[in-house]
């Protein structure tokens, strides 16, 4: 624009594209049913891992809205090269983290379960660990309690 101020104007696009899975265009993320038992770590033993969905069956639809509009500016105060004052917006987009679908669950109190499983090979035994019965993963400071609602989540 001047010798003293520059914009920069620009767009990106950013594709996230379906979440699914390379060897078999299921759903990328196995589904577990809790089985029969007396108690929870029976359940949980005698539960059974399922991976659901047909052929291009998807967690996640594709995001083709992906453009972000970017501007910048840089303008040289006084003109001597020294002092600039620099500013930018853009609109930017990002993918879901994987670990969005299962960090919850690993902490949430009093129970949890984290099993593992194999979607190339379903009918493998899986093997699975019982959490701790805070729930937490930083212990709890003596004297701090908390209740849990019907579902298990922290009221």
């Amino acid at each position: 624009m001047t010798h003293r101020f520059t914009l920069n104007l620009g767009i990106r696009y950013d594709y996230f594209g379906h979440w699914g899975t390379y060897y078999n265009s299921h759903t990328p993320f196995p589904f577990f049913t809790l089985g029969s038992g007396s108690d929870f770590a029976s359940q949980v033993a005698s539960g059974a891992m399922s991976v659901r969905g047909g052929k291009n069956a998807y967690v996640t639809n594709n995001r083709p809205q992906g453009w972000g509009p970017r501007i910048g500016f840089a303008w040289d105060i006084f003109g001597d090269g020294k002092t600039s004052l620099r500013g930018g917006y853009g609109l930017f987009f990002n993918n879901v983290a994987d670990g969005s679908w299962s960090f919850p669950a690993r902490a949430n109190p009093p129970n949890w379960a984290n099993p593992s499983f194999s979607a190339l090979s379903p009918t493998h035994p899986f093997t699975y660990v019982l959490g701790d019965s805070t729930g937490t993963v930083w212990p709890i400071p003596p004297g701090i309690t908390f209740q849990t609602n019907a579902a298990g989540g922290i009221v």
